[in-house]
């Protein structure tokens, strides 16, 4: 801890320190907002329905995608490595077989997350035990009124979105985020 004080530590590795902390902390806020906004952990810890407590989730939910693309765009080169490594003979030469290994565990994630989004509803094995607990819990803390009427102001962004197309939107985010931090890196790499 105290070597990052040192001077001759370099700019960068200085800001990945900086930057893994960041994602220390806001991983950790995920997951302790998460478990208090929890109906099935907690289910009697916060009563009614915690919209700032939601909104504070969210925030360090962005926040982690936003560094996670930081933290990718800095190791860019290493991962681009990896990959070639993996791709590539020692001849140089591209490797048919990972390649066609790579695409084919890529059909099957993706088929498999297509099958499950049309096929297979997730709350349907634990419905009885949760509309018990919700059951239990609504006669403690009655739910709002507006809540009861199905006027809940932020359910349109808490949805049952195809689970495709949340990965597709994580890596277009990211991709925004990693091609400008990864050119201003290697612009100030060479300077």
């Amino acid at each position: 801890m105290k070597k990052i004080f040192d001077r001759s530590l370099s700019g960068k590795t200085r800001f990945s320190f900086l930057l893994n902390v960041l994602l220390l902390l806001s991983m950790t806020g995920i997951i302790v907002t998460g478990i208090l906004i929890s109906k099935v952990v907690f289910p009697h810890l916060l009563s009614g329905e915690n919209h700032a407590l939601r909104e504070i989730h969210d925030v360090f939910a962005k926040l982690t995608l936003l560094l996670v693309g930081v933290h990718i765009a800095l190791h860019w080169q290493w991962i681009m490595g990896v990959f070639r490594k993996m791709l590539k003979t020692k001849e140089g030469n591209w490797n048919k077989k990972a390649i066609v290994t790579s695409v084919l565990i890529l059909a099957l994630f993706i088929g498999s997350m297509q099958w499950l989004a049309t096929n297979v509803k997730p709350n349907e094995a634990f419905k009885p035990k949760f509309e018990q607990k919700v059951a239990q819990a609504s006669e403690t803390f009655p739910p709002p009124e507006k809540f009861r009427e199905g006027e809940f102001p932020y359910k349109e962004r808490h949805g049952n979105s195809h689970p495709l197309f949340v990965i597709l939107g994580h890596f277009t985010f990211w991709a925004v985020v990693i091609v400008p931090v990864y050119y201003i890196e290697k612009r100030m790499r060479h300077k």
